[in-house]
């Protein structure tokens, strides 16, 4: 079944308040002919008059009537859960300090943090760059690999929050694609990573402790490295080596500390992380899609 858009309503709402059109416009800061289109599309849907002219202005119908009781109440409602909302939105505050590994700290959280920041005007976050094996020392929140989590005690009394997969891919830059050589590009290694993915007859260059650099060597031209494809893809310089290595994904789980557990705070920074795991997902498939 078809439904007329809530702000047909309004229009409806508003005539009923100033009753002109005119006034109506001025209410709503539209021109008077938006309004009586409005009004004739929405008399149109439910096919009934909902006002009648008099010397006085616009009257409403019987019908008329009866609907902006409903109306009234309705937009009530909206407004009380709007009110709600942005009070719940507004206790929350304080800081957060959420501790990533580099390449998903910039690729994946600073692209969605206004989101949050506007969301929460009273929540600040402090971001720190940390390795996905690193201890979370004083870091309120933390993203992780699910596959390089140790088993601390405080993520065992705080089971960690799988927050979805990244898949990765291999990548070098693009000039190897025009390099008339049968020689293969060497690995560039991020030693956090591991080496079990790597065929073993395949040399190392370069092993690096920074992902940041391990970034920047593939774009050097000087091996191909393991990168999420929410990063690699997004330069244009770098190449998916599609028979390099097997597909591989990532869990990416959230952790924190104990005190945290429960709070507003977190619930709400729970929710934007989902957000930003889906949007990078979603903008590395578009990528790869794109001709």
């Amino acid at each position: 079944m078809q439904s007329l858009s809530w702000d047909n309503y309004q229009y409806v709402l508003a005539i009923h308040r100033c009753h002109t059109l005119a006034g109506a416009a001025r209410s709503m800061g539209v021109n008077e002919t938006t309004v009586s289109r409005r009004l004739a599309q929405t008399e149109q849907f439910l096919q009934l008059r909902l006002f009648s002219r008099r010397s006085t202005g616009l009257v409403p119908t019987e019908s008329g009537l009866q609907l902006i009781q409903r109306l009234e109440r309705a937009k009530f409602e909206i407004d009380e859960a709007e009110a709600a909302i942005m009070t719940q939105h507004s206790a929350i505050g304080g800081a957060l300090r959420i501790a990533c590994n580099t390449l998903l700290l910039n690729n994946m959280l600073v692209p969605c943090l206004s989101h949050l920041l506007e969301q929460y005007p009273a929540l600040a976050c402090e971001l720190v760059t940390m390795g996905v094996s690193e201890p979370m020392r004083d870091s309120d929140i933390a993203l992780r690999f699910g596959d390089s989590i140790q088993s601390s005690r405080s993520e065992q009394r705080n089971p960690p929050l799988v927050l979805g997969r990244i898949e990765f891919g291999v990548f070098a830059a693009s000039r190897w694609n025009n390099v008339a050589t049968s020689a293969p590009a060497p690995w560039l290694v991020h030693l956090e990573d591991g080496l079990d993915w790597m065929p073993q007859a395949e040399s190392t260059r370069l092993s690096m402790a920074s992902a940041d650099t391990l970034l920047s060597c593939a774009r050097a031209g000087l091996g191909k490295c393991l990168l999420p494809k929410g990063v690699g893809l997004r330069h244009p310089d770098l190449v998916l080596l599609d028979d390099s290595a097997p597909v591989v994904a990532r869990d990416v789980v959230r952790i924190c500390q104990p005190e945290l557990v429960g709070t507003a705070r977190l619930s709400a920074c729970d929710e934007w992380l989902h957000q930003c795991l889906a949007f990078f997902n979603d903008a590395s498939e578009q990528i790869s899609a794109e001709p």
